[in-house]
């Protein structure tokens, strides 16, 4: 008898203690993200796409975990995961200061921070000490406009990134900072031609999920994109959106 009342008590309180760390998977998550093509984008028939996307998507159903999807501003998206329980998102940079603001599943994919120019503007590389004598855009919650900021650079602050592109193009901005791979395809798709001139640093890019989301759910996303990796699932998605290759082998910008 005392030996199933000990049990029994080893029970519960190993109950107590599975919850007090993480408890159960989240019956459903929500994940949130903005429109930053080719990771995250509405096609023309206001489907959610893109490479993040596509990643994402097949880790939800490996985990056997059922979603929501839904498109946001950027800065919106952000709060709603800081904020919101059982709730992630995504393509969103790991950087120091937002470390441990969430629980990371990730990387998802790896980005270059740099600063672009128009083609031919500038005829050579630079430092950010020496970017800093020019006329450098931005956008509200970014995380490269942040990083910006934390080293002391003037910032010209807008509430879009698109507007960004086209302030550079007219000549109101001198550097656009952005992830090199988006920025050349944002600039491509819209016929400018552009070149990176300033590389600020590589970052991984993951899903942010809500600090208070239980851990089980956590580690078991996790583990699936751990096997995606291992499985080749991961550089097949990213193969088909030409491999997100940091050279730019099209003939065009940069």
């Amino acid at each position: 008898m005392m030996f199933k009342k000990y049990s029994l008590f080893t029970c519960i309180a190993l109950m107590i203690g599975f919850l007090s760390v993480g408890g159960p998977a989240a019956a459903q998550i929500r994940l949130v993200t903005e429109n930053y093509p080719p990771f995250n984008y509405q096609d023309e028939n206001g489907e959610v796409t893109g490479v993040s996307t596509e990643i994402v998507r097949e880790l939800m159903k490996r985990a056997g975990i059922e979603y929501s999807l839904t498109v946001l501003p950027w800065k919106r998206a952000y709060l709603q995961a800081l904020s919101e329980l059982d709730t992630c998102v995504y393509s969103t940079a790991e950087t120091e200061e937002r470390e441990k603001l969430f629980h990371w599943v990730g990387p998802i994919i790896e980005n270059d921070w740099v600063l672009f120019a128009k083609k031919g503007r500038f005829d050579k590389q630079m430092t950010l000490d020496q970017a800093k004598a020019f006329r450098i855009g931005g956008y509200p919650g970014d995380a490269i406009t942040q990083f910006l900021l934390s080293e002391g650079v003037d910032v010209e602050v807008t509430g879009k990134d698109e507007s960004n592109l086209k302030k550079l193009m007219v000549d109101r901005i001198d550097l656009w900072p952005s992830g090199l791979v988006i920025g050349r395809h944002v600039a491509r798709s819209e016929g400018h031609e552009i070149e990176p001139v300033v590389t600020l640093k590589s970052v991984r890019v993951s899903l942010a999920c809500n600090r208070n989301m239980g851990m089980v759910a956590v580690t078991l996303l996790r583990n699936h994109l751990k096997k995606m990796a291992d499985d080749g699932t991961l550089a097949r998605i990213k193969a088909a959106y030409g491999g997100l290759q940091k050279t730019d082998t099209s003939g065009g910008e940069g």
